[in-house]
């Protein structure tokens, strides 16, 4: 697979420790997954055609996969600078898949071979939108790294962020059918924050 792009938006608590440190509690919607085209291993036999358990099989379609997430990170910050302020700052998170579909399009033979060589089946659509959910583990666990920078704009800061995100946990339930994979992200975020001062 290869990535695909998606919605990133959520809210965030910077509780400042110190003049150049502080910790950022995050609560974020991300959208993740990739793509794929091309001949590619498929899971599930079209009906009417029968072969031996566990014979490999392969077609050539399009075939995307969306997957939504509920995330939570917690991250050290540092800053330094004066009006214009730069930060970088890294912690763990945790997610948790709220939707998981595949979207797949196109019309192939079924072939034998990862060559698309021999075929055991004439043309079949694979236009399809299916829920995944049932295949995938619920709970995501990663770490988040990254930097940016905030500049004052009115009673608050205007804030431009980039940071990545590394996935630590097999996404599969079944790794043996469905494969061994683990998110990743690349973020760019635009945002705005203001101050709150206890009474």
């Amino acid at each position: 697979f290869t990535s695909r792009q998606g919605p990133f938006f959520g809210i965030f608590a910077d509780f400042a420790l110190s003049r150049n440190f502080s910790l950022v509690a995050e609560f974020n919607y991300t959208s993740q997954g990739g793509k794929r085209n091309g001949l590619q291993i498929i899971t599930s036999l079209p009906a009417g055609l029968e072969l031996p358990p566990d014979t490999a099989v392969f077609a050539d379609f399009k075939n995307e996969t969306i997957l939504d997430y509920i995330e939570l990170p917690v991250m050290g910050r540092l800053s330094f600078g004066e009006r214009l302020r730069f930060f970088v700052n890294a912690g763990p998170y945790i997610g948790y898949l709220v939707r998981a579909k595949a979207v797949t399009s196109g019309t192939s033979a079924i072939f034998l071979d990862e060559a698309g060589t021999i075929p055991v089946s004439p043309p079949v659509s694979f236009d399809a939108d299916t829920d995944v959910m049932s295949s995938l583990e619920r709970w995501n666990f990663g770490l988040a790294f990254g930097g940016g920078l905030t500049y004052p704009v009115g009673p608050g800061k205007l804030i431009l962020e980039a940071h990545f995100q590394l996935g630590l946990t097999t996404i599969q339930r079944d790794v043996a059918t469905s494969g061994n994979s683990k998110t990743g992200a690349v973020v760019i975020s635009v945002g705005y924050a203001y101050g709150l001062k206890a009474k």
